[in-house]
């Protein structure tokens, strides 16, 4: 609530703070204002007002705003290959939603710092775009499903750097693109649920830089569509009604037997030696033998597989000895018929880094299997029936930094295993039976630097065990039973930046004890 947020004035470096979904309102803003290092703030789905930025201009570090006016829903979070990331979680009976109109888009435009804005399902129209003209560093603006129109358009003259545009749901038709055209840092543009044509596609055929570009729900053909991504040369990515594809690369190269089946290929980012092919079949109804296909991106002329993602579709493990391609780094299994009866196959890849097995029918036997993935650094576990058995089979990776064990069968007795794994940097245990006796053991993973601990049923009455972990930076609790007295013991964890605490056990009085983290950066 708003008294909570006093409680926060003793967090000096706090960088990033998410309220989205709580009862804070305009009163509350003012105790921001104690916050120096604030600049980045999210207040989707609060009881905030226009009458609430003015407070706002007193942030002159802001950078990046969030005042989406989305369904409300609270967030729990998940681990992923490259870290944590929010996840809906915790259905919501709260009703506030963000109310901001054109008179406060007035006090924004003070906050010259601003490169991030998000105004979705606001009541702003065109004269509110205009009050915007001053934030000239704007490089992300989000207008999904605000009145605006034609004429609001206009004014992105204003915002030089913009590279991320999203106009969803808007009036915006194809006289507006004309002044989407001037641009030229743009790479990602969102036009669903707009009146844009064929004809309003012409007007991007200048752009150099654009990457992205949504156009579900639009009046756009698949013609369309096709003769801008011939003329765009930097377009990468392509979505109209559900189907996307990528771009036809330099030399006509075309994917014809991955998109037969509804497959995309992009290009993989920040692969040192490439070109690298990010291929998915996500959410498609392909089979083992569908799997061949893979083979034609898999050339010397073309450059090799970085990443295959078959989440979602009916492969099994029949199907694993065909992707058994040299440079493969990153496969994702989740929700497939995979048992784990073929995984030895895949222990072949000397590059696989990473792999998720989520909400796959693995048995037992299966983690056996895995303990011979010697490259491993990121397993995806999640949702699966792996318990304190099957875990004993993962001890012999050596390499593993990233484990996510959400949603498992997993209790206390699986510390045991973890504990040989001393490599564990990031642990997810949210959803599991580990209990405050078990999570005392993982004082005994040095270099644990980040901690899922969500919707368990932790008191947190060994917390205190925590502070021996010197590097640990990031620690979730959403959900959980803490009490303000059990909170206090992490006063001793100086180094942490990242707490979440958010659930329906958590109250203003948990806040009091947050002023010891001096480095709290995220909450």
């Amino acid at each position: 609530t708003d008294e909570g947020l006093i409680k926060l004035a003793g967090l000096p470096l706090l960088r990033n703070l998410e309220l989205d979904a709580t009862n804070v309102s305009d009163a509350g803003l003012v105790h921001l204002v104690k916050l120096p290092s604030l600049w980045s703030l999210s207040l989707s789905g609060t009881r905030v007002t226009d009458a609430g930025m003015e407070t706002l201009t007193r942030l002159p570090k802001m950078q990046l705003l969030d005042l989406g006016a989305r369904p409300v829903e609270s967030f729990a979070l998940e681990m992923t290959a490259t870290g944590p990331r929010p996840v809906p979680n915790i259905p919501q009976t709260q009703n506030a939603r963000t109310r901001i109109t054109d008179a406060g888009l007035v006090h924004l435009a003070k906050l010259s710092r601003l490169t991030r804005l998000d105004l979705h399902g606001n009541s702003v129209t065109d004269a509110g775009i205009l009050a915007l003209r001053p934030l000239a560093d704007l490089e992300s603006l989000d207008l999904d499903e605000t009145a605006i129109t034609d004429a609001a358009l206009q004014q992105l003259d204003a915002f030089p750097k913009l590279e991320s545009l999203s106009l969803q749901g808007t009036k915006v038709t194809d006289g507006g693109l004309v002044h989407v055209a001037k641009l030229k840092a743009l790479e990602t543009l969102g036009l669903q649920q707009t009146q844009v044509t064929d004809a309003g596609l012409e007007h991007l055929v200048g752009q150099k830089k654009l990457k992205n570009l949504w156009l579900s729900g639009t009046k756009v053909t698949r013609e369309g569509a096709a003769r801008l991504r011939k003329a765009v040369r930097s377009l990468r990515h392509v979505d109209i009604d559900g189907d996307s594809s990528p771009f036809e690369g330099d030399g006509g190269i075309r994917f014809a037997e991955i998109e037969e089946v509804g497959g995309t290929v992009r290009p993989a980012p920040n692969v040192p030696v490439g070109p690298a092919w990010i291929i998915s079949f996500e959410g498609t109804d392909i089979g083992d033998t569908d799997l061949d296909r893979i083979k034609s991106v898999d050339d010397e002329g073309y450059g090799h597989i970085a990443m295959i993602v078959l989440s979602g579709t009916r492969v099994t493990d029949a199907g694993l000895p065909k992707l058994l391609y040299e440079k493969l780094e990153w496969l994702d299994l989740s929700k497939t018929q995979i048992d784990g009866s073929g995984l030895q196959h895949l222990s072949w890849l000397p590059n696989l880094r990473t792999l998720v097995v989520m909400g796959t029918p693995l048995t037992n036997d299966a983690f056996g299997r895995l303990g011979d993935f010697n490259a491993l650094e990121s397993l995806n576990l999640s949702e699966t029936a792996a318990n304190d058995q099957g875990l004993a089979g993962l001890t012999g990776l050596s390499s593993l930094r990233i484990l996510n064990l959400r949603k498992t069968k997993i209790t206390d007795a699986a510390f045991e295993s973890l504990l040989k794994i001393p490599t564990i940097e990031a642990l997810d245990l949210s959803e599991t039976a580990v209990t405050d006796g078990g999570i005392a053991h993982l004082k005994n993973l040095p270099k644990l630097n980040s901690l899922e601990l969500n919707q368990t049923e932790l008191t947190g009455a060994t917390l205190n065990e925590l502070t021996e972990l010197k590097n640990l930076q990031w620690i979730g609790l959403n959900g959980t039973r803490l009490t303000p007295a059990s909170l206090a013991v992490l006063a001793d964890c100086r180094q942490l930046v990242h707490l979440s605490i958010g659930g329906a056990h958590s109250d203003d009085a948990l806040l009091a004890e947050l002023p010891e983290l001096k480095n709290l950066r995220d909450l």
